[in-house]
């Protein structure tokens, strides 16, 4: 009978594995559902390192922002670690990510610009159209809300990711993620 490692030495042997991952975000491998796993994984760890190295920077009565963005991003943690997030918000993060990796190493504010775009994409989710952009008026709203109940092409689709708690938490911290990365020096 085998016997199994202790909890220790299991965590210890993936975080050995996980140091050899490469966390650079290829743009050919977003969107591919076969790598799907990966991905979730090299963003999980691009993200733990933004986290670490704004804790190395940050100063000793500046923590409440970090530990707040850390406590709001830790489910989106937790489903990239499971590759279970949903493969519309792994391909909306996955761009945000890689723009944000490109604006680290070239400090383009191109990149940046794009990863912000990138991001805006990703916390309105498939949203047809802002409230009041098309037709202003409460009658014209509360129809279009019915037609769209009544669509079956769209039924079981959320439009906008930001309906569930946790997604808006998670989705928010990105934000503090990329604002931070934008003001360091």
């Amino acid at each position: 009978m085998a016997t199994e490692k202790p909890r220790d030495e299991r965590i210890q042997a993936v975080i050995e594995e996980e140091q050899k991952v490469d966390t650079t975000i290829d743009p050919q491998e977003i969107g591919k559902p076969n790598g799907a796993q990966l991905l979730s994984l090299k963003c999980n760890l691009y993200l733990h390192k933004l986290l670490d190295t704004w804790a190395l920077e940050q100063e000793e009565g500046g923590n409440d922002i970090l530990k707040d963005t850390k406590r709001g991003i830790y489910p989106l943690l937790v489903s990239l670690r499971k590759a279970r997030l949903p493969s519309d918000q792994l391909v909306s993060l996955a761009t945000v990510l890689y723009h944000l990796q490109q604006y680290e190493s070239t400090r383009d504010k191109v990149h940046m610009q794009r990863s912000l775009e990138s991001y805006m994409k990703l916390s309105l989710g498939n949203v047809a159209w802002p409230i009041g952009v098309t037709q202003v008026g409460i009658h014209e709203r509360k129809i279009q809300r019915q037609d769209a109940r009544n669509n079956t092409a769209t039924a079981g689709i959320v439009a906008n990711v930001m309906t569930d708690e946790q997604t808006r938490l998670w989705i928010t911290n990105v934000k503090r993620l990329l604002t931070h990365m934008e003001q360091r020096k």
